[in-house]
């Protein structure tokens, strides 16, 4: 099995029981992993291309020089308003019809990633650190 030395900002991601440590270049303390995953760079984002967060499953829809733009393809909140003559109305539902992602533009809202929130994305759902309570 492959090791890798996972990093996130100036704290070392903690996935898992298979883990060592030991001393980098430098004298920094490391954590090493046994088949652990590496979070996406920015140099890995296309247009199109789907990939996963903690909050579910992404479509990237713009790369710009820093960030990444993307639409969160997980069941959305609608609300529907109309008025008759006894007034105006709503109805709030949930929804996964997938033509509320076809686009550009887009029916629901592009959110943008910087180089912090990049650092939480995956190419594989299998690869999300799962996190549990304290």
């Amino acid at each position: 099995m492959e090791e890798r030395v996972l990093h996130r900002g100036q704290q070392t991601v903690d996935v898992g029981k298979d883990q060592k440590s030991e001393v980098q270049p430098g004298g920094r303390t490391a954590r090493t992993f046994r088949a652990a995953v590496i979070e996406m760079k920015h140099s890995e984002f296309y247009i199109g291309q789907e990939f996963f967060t903690g909050s579910g499953k992404w479509r990237c829809t713009d790369v710009g020089t820093r960030v990444i733009v993307a639409i969160s393809l997980e069941p959305h909140a609608v609300t529907q308003s109309w008025k008759d003559d006894s007034g105006w109305h709503k109805r709030h539902q949930m929804s996964n019809d997938p033509s509320w992602f076809n686009g550009p533009p887009y029916a629901v809202g592009e959110h943008v990633f910087d180089e912090y929130g990049i650092e939480g994305c995956w190419a594989k759902a299998e690869e999300v650190p799962k996190v549990e309570p304290r």
